[in-house]
């Protein structure tokens, strides 16, 4: 997720990302759920927050 960055895609889904690597999709959304203790969609969007943080932190971003 992170060296990719496939957070930033827009629509990204369990599928999208099983398939990325290979496996069901079922896996990859058992696997966050008890390893992380939250749903794909909380995983994904704590990285987009995360990432808009910085964005807005950046002082050579301030002319957007």
């Amino acid at each position: 997720m992170e060296n990719k960055r496939l957070y930033k895609v827009e629509g990204l889904s369990v599928k999208d990302v099983a398939d990325i690597m290979g496996v069901q999709a079922y896996l990859v959304s058992q696997a966050i759920n008890n390893c992380l203790g939250k749903s794909f969609f909380d995983l994904v969007n704590g990285y987009r927050v995360e990432e808009a943080k910085k964005l807005m932190m950046d002082e050579s971003l301030n002319h957007l």
